[in-house]
């Protein structure tokens, strides 16, 4: 729990954008109960009721911050309905969002899952009881007092596990090889799959990816060491920042200029592997 000599960071991950008063509010709910929370903006552009694009940029940002932050999660497309807000503790810190599927990567199989605790009464943290902005009224609030020191137990009783899950892409190793998918598209149109640099074999020059599943998929040769090895217009693969496969054209936008959207499949062939 966060203490006076240790910051009380509380984030924020939302798909209000940046051209609503939501954020403002949110903040201002948190900071009238805990003055001293240091408040990070993680992505308030996650597409409108993508709740696996919020799950994913929730789960590449967790590792970066210290234990007992406290993450807030809207992406909420069933607020007022009867889906549960559920508090979480687990890898360290703190978890604060909807029963829906958008804490699946963070609270998955390979990680301790400390406790979750069902929110029971949704009218007790805030003056404000609207049912279309539970962020403002339910979650900012929960946050700010857990970073105070809330007893766990006003929270609600605690559940085994989240009611909904959602079934990330799967990885699928082969015999000289391994299949994912794209995952994510970053702001400069880059394509970020799911296969880390550990599946992938030390000498990787000798790599074919191929991305999609028509009869022409893109193919590329070989892995490039920086976004500006090969020429301006050049379809590359790299390994990113967050040690992922990821699939870039020099100085352009990935997606747009191949016409590939999240889900696509992507496969990886090497050690000189013959051709299917």
């Amino acid at each position: 729990m966060a203490t006076d000599s240790r910051a009380s960071i509380i984030t924020l991950t939302t798909d209000f954008g940046g051209i609503n008063h939501y954020v403002a509010q949110m903040k201002a709910a948190i900071l009238g109960i805990c003055p001293s929370a240091t408040i990070v903006d993680v992505n308030h552009q996650i597409t409108p009721q993508d709740i696996f694009q919020g799950a994913w940029v929730l789960s590449q940002v967790v590792e970066s911050f210290p234990d007992d932050t406290c993450h807030v999660v809207v992406v909420d497309p069933g607020v007022g309905t009867s889906r549960p807000i559920v508090v979480a503790r687990a890898r360290g810190q703190f978890f604060v969002a909807p029963d829906n599927g958008v804490l699946s990567l963070v609270l998955n199989d390979g990680q301790r899952i400390d406790w979750i605790r069902s929110l029971n009464d949704l009218n007790r943290w805030s003056s404000r009881h609207s049912r279309t902005f539970h962020g403002r009224d339910v979650m900012a609030p929960v946050a700010a007092h857990l970073m105070n020191g809330l007893s766990l137990d006003i929270l609600g009783p605690l559940q085994p596990d989240l009611n909904v899950r959602l079934k990330p892409p799967e990885l699928k190793p082969q015999q000289a090889g391994i299949s994912g998918s794209v995952v994510a598209i970053d702001a400069f149109g880059n394509l970020i799959t799911n296969i880390p640099l550990a599946a992938l074999p030390e000498t990787n020059q000798n790599l074919r990816i191929r991305v999609g599943d028509t009869a022409n998929p893109l193919e590329i040769q070989g892995l490039s060491g920086t976004y500006a090895d090969q020429p301006t217009g050049s379809v590359i693969a790299l390994i990113g920042s967050n040690e992922m496969l990821e699939i870039a054209v020099v100085d352009n936008h990935a997606a747009s200029t191949c016409q590939i959207d999240p889900g696509v499949s992507v496969k990886v062939d090497w050690l000189d592997a013959p051709l299917p």
